[in-house]
Parts: C-alpha cells; sequence; structure tokens
C-alpha cells in the first residue's frame, strides 16, 4: 500500500512526442488492444470489461503518440483515497517515462 503524507509530488516529464489526456469512450477498442499487448492472456481485460471500469473510473487517462495509444490509466476513488485500477504500456514503448 502506498500513502501519501502531503509532501510535494515529484515533476513527471513524459517524452516530447507524448500526449496525455482524458480517455473517451471511443478510445475503448485500441485501449483493448494496447491492454491484449501489455499483459499475458490471463491478466488481459475485454472490451466489456474496460467499458464497465471506464463508466466506475474518477480518473481515466491515456497517452499517445503520432502512432497511436501508448499507455493508459484508469483509477477509482473512496472516502479513503484512491485506486491505481490499471496501469498499461504498450510493450514497445515501455522504459520511456510514458507510465510515469
Amino acid at each position: 500500500m502506498l500513502e501519501w503524507k502531503g509532501t510535494d509530488i515529484p515533476e513527471v516529464s513524459f517524452p516530447a512526442d507524448v500526449v496525455v489526456r482524458n480517455m473517451q469512450p471511443d478510445d475503448l477498442p485500441e485501449v483493448a488492444e494496447l491492454d491484449a499487448a501489455a499483459f499475458k492472456p490471463l491478466w488481459q481485460n475485454t472490451l466489456d470489461a474496460l467499458e464497465r471500469a471506464l463508466s466506475q473510473a474518477t480518473s481515466a487517462i491515456v497517452a499517445e503518440d503520432a502512432q497511436g495509444l501508448v499507455g493508459y490509466q484508469l483509477s477509482t476513488a473512496n472516502p479513503f483515497g484512491a485506486h491505481l485500477a490499471r496501469l498499461a504500456v504498450r510493450p514497445d514503448v515501455q522504459r520511456r517515462g510514458v507510465g510515469s
């Protein structure tokens, strides 16, 4: 479990060619493809599961470059805090700071 004790959040720098924006329902087919690429079959989310997750998310963000989506995150919240429900980065762009 991670706990934030009110300290400053460190600055994050994304790769210059990556844009971060709110996820839209139209993104979900591409998000499902990204999820399938990032995880082994046992851990992959179906399009239906991602649709349900988006409807319950407090925060849903995608990262994209000129070729399309390279990452996404879904988070939920409750009275006690937030939960990072899913974070995925396309394998060919991992270790470039997209997940940060």
